[in-house]
């Protein structure tokens, strides 16, 4: 079954699925964007899971080879103002519901009661909702409300990093204060939450999709029927979106331009090519 994450990045750019999801390439290089938001996501499974242990804010968001400094101090910041009065580390948040609740086509990063109601975060760098329109919001969560029938509600969170650029000779505690200190006053920008009805995400008509992408994938791959031509017999390739190459700054550019995997900058099933 094509997970939501594969469904979003099959509607990018066909190759780039081919890629990630059935090659499973993936860059040795980890980004700060990618480690950070699954370090916030963990972070928030702590904050608002019912059986979840709060994580230390120091602990999780310490300083690490693959990160950017000024990067891990400013989602420090963030986390200090999410619930917690700094420097003394004060949780005010009461716990909510199941956090990282597996479904058929992914996870869902948390689902609440009294009405069910699921959850999405995404730590961001500015606020910008419709980034997520057609991707993340559409797909992604109308995958997941066709996998729970009982969710009508769904929230999304929005965690915007505040605008900050680093002053010469600054210390990572000084970006950190004043990254809570921006995120405190301007706590609604800062910590956006934006409530939707299931209605919104047609999950019939996503399910439909994704049903479809999962029969086209398995015709490319000479291993069943084209779902609209019914022609039986390998496909024509995964074929590459010359745009996302540049709109996304997609890691497998390089691999599409020249049709060979380079050697040191992708590792494939957790072996380094």
């Amino acid at each position: 079954m094509i997970s939501a994450t594969g469904l979003e990045d099959f509607i990018q750019c066909e190759a780039k699925y081919y890629l990630q999801h059935y090659l499973h390439l993936r860059s040795v290089k980890k980004f700060d964007a990618l480690i950070l938001g699954g370090l916030w996501h963990e972070f928030m499974a702590g904050v608002h899971g019912r059986n979840s242990v709060i994580p230390e804010v120091d602990t999780l968001f310490a300083n690490r080879e693959d990160v950017d400094n000024f990067e891990m101090a400013k989602v420090r910041g963030l986390a200090r103002a999410y619930g917690y009065s700094y420097p003394d580390c004060k949780f005010q948040f009461a716990r909510q519901g199941n956090t990282e609740v597996t479904v058929p086509h992914g996870r869902v990063d948390l689902i609440t009661d009294n009405p069910p109601t699921l959850w999405d975060h995404k730590l961001v760098g500015e606020r910008n909702k419709h980034r997520y329109d057609n991707f993340t919001m559409m797909y992604q969560v109308g995958l997941y409300l066709s996998d729970l029938p009982h969710v009508d509600d769904v929230i999304i969170h929005i965690i915007s990093k505040p605008d900050i650029r680093e002053r010469r000779g600054e210390d990572m505690a000084s970006v950190e204060r004043r990254t809570y200190e921006l995120a405190k006053a301007n706590a609604t920008a800062t910590f956006h939450r934006e409530r939707y009805k299931r209605s919104e995400f047609k999950p019939d008509e996503i399910l439909s999709t994704c049903n479809l992408v999962e029969k086209e994938v398995e015709w490319k791959l000479g291993k069943g029927e084209h779902p609209n031509l019914g022609i039986i017999g390998k496909g024509d390739g995964f074929r590459c979106n010359g745009k996302m190459c540049s709109t996304w700054r997609c890691d497998y550019e390089v691999v599409c331009r020249t049709g060979a995997i380079p050697f040191g900058v992708f590792e494939m099933g957790g072996v380094k090519q």
